[in-house]
């Protein structure tokens, strides 16, 4: 998986890059992901309607890495 994906927010292109916490064990179980995100050195938050301001990031679907949630959220 690379550690790096482009996307757009609000119109602008945003690169996204990460680094894993620490690999997971087979057994581990992970729910959800969230990632501290920053565009010219601000923290990046994100909008949830009835909610307000959070950390972007969500559920992981049933089978699919992290990893891959994050970038699917972003």
């Amino acid at each position: 998986m690379r550690n790096q994906t482009y996307v757009i927010w609000d119109g602008q292109t945003v690169s996204l890059t990460w680094q894993p916490y620490k690999p997971l064990k087979e057994n581990d179980i992970v729910t959800s992901v969230h990632g501290y995100c920053f565009l010219d050195e601000k923290l990046v938050l994100v909008q949830v309607k009835g909610r307000g301001f959070n950390v972007p990031g969500g559920h992981v679907e049933k089978g699919e890495e992290p990893e891959y949630s994050l970038n699917r959220k972003a």
